[in-house]
């Protein structure tokens, strides 16, 4: 999807059409030794040899992998201008190679680093997002699935030149707020921010981004709410954590009557419907209308208070016939 491989068809998503091409695929055993979760959905899976082999020979001209020791920056002459997708593993303190900045129209770049945070911040995120505006996909997670990484602290304002950015994976790094221009990526289709733990906001343009389909931001125990404006991403398939924030931080925070616009909502976890006045509000979000729609909801409710128990029973009642 990242890549624009997929074309739309009538009546029918282009995520539809994706998991219906990996699942044919899967049947042939193209890949295999799947993980998944207690959901029944894949995290990972491994290509077969044969396959990896017989891909790594068709795109040597297109595909580039290097993984770098020491600390000195090697100088990456062995890139093309046929390159367009890039995996970099960086061993302990060695240093990105920056000459990768001239690859202009790299698409994928995939990134495995415990770097040093400062010279991320200074040298080598600003340089990457002023030169590399072609990318479509940007992974600094791809293969810290299980850890988390502590090398980004910050993103720098300057990633609204990404405008073609449809992938950005985030996940597990150890920023605490994304910059208000990330709302200028309206291009991006997937965000993924799980397991940042010190996230505590995300920027109050979110509204801007028009076409995401996909807000993966579980494991977030600092993100207070979400940011008003999240009725106008009617393109929105996944939300792994809607945060109610009526009461903490007035109108910068959105509602549950916010989910009333996203008749393409697939997947839902809603936190902190306790925090409701009245069942009245709860019944905004329309989502009795949606259960057509819907494949997963869960309504996570943490009551601290016993005054909120009775209207919890009330909002529970309500959703009961959404509930899987």
């Amino acid at each position: 999807m990242a890549q624009g491989y997929f074309s739309q068809r009538p009546n029918k998503e282009i995520d539809v059409i994706g998991e219906e091409c990996f699942d044919i695929i899967a049947r042939r055993s193209f890949f295999q030794e799947f993980v998944k979760n207690d959901d029944d959905e894949i995290l990972s899976c491994k290509m077969h040899d044969i396959v990896h082999d017989f891909a790594q020979f068709l795109s040597k001209n297109e595909c580039f992998t290097v993984e770098i020791d020491g600390r000195e920056e090697p100088f990456i002459d062995s890139l093309g201008q046929n390159v367009r997708h890039s995996m970099v593993k960086l061993g302990k303190g060695a240093p990105f190679p920056i000459s990768f900045c001239s690859v202009k129209r790299l698409r994928s770049l995939l990134i495995d680093d415990n770097g040093d945070d400062e010279f991320w911040l200074t040298e080598v995120l600003p340089q990457l997002f002023d030169e590399l505006t072609c990318l479509r996909e940007l992974d600094f997670a791809m293969f810290q699935m299980w850890s988390w990484n502590g090398f980004i602290k910050e993103i720098p304002k300057n990633i609204e030149k990404l405008v073609h950015l449809r992938y950005l994976n985030l996940s597990r790094l150890k920023i605490e707020k994304l910059p208000e221009t990330l709302c200028e990526l309206y291009n991006l289709q997937l965000l993924n921010v799980e397991s940042c733990q010190d996230l505590k906001e995300l920027p109050q343009g979110f509204g801007k981004l028009i076409n995401l389909m996909y807000l993966l931001n579980r494991g977030t125990e600092s993100l207070r709410y979400l940011p008003a404006g999240i009725e106008r991403l009617t393109s929105l398939r996944r939300v792994e954590k809607f945060v109610v924030g009526r009461g903490v931080v007035g109108s910068k925070a959105c509602g549950v009557e916010s989910l009333r616009n996203l008749n393409l909502l697939r997947y839902c976890y809603i936190y902190g419907l306790g925090d409701l006045g009245d069942v009245g509000e709860a019944r905004s979000s329309e989502l009795e209308n949606k259960k057509t729609s819907l494949i997963c909801f869960f309504i996570l409710v943490m009551v601290m208070k016993k005054g909120r128990e009775r209207r919890t029973k009330k909002f529970l009642k309500l959703y009961s016939h959404l509930q899987i």
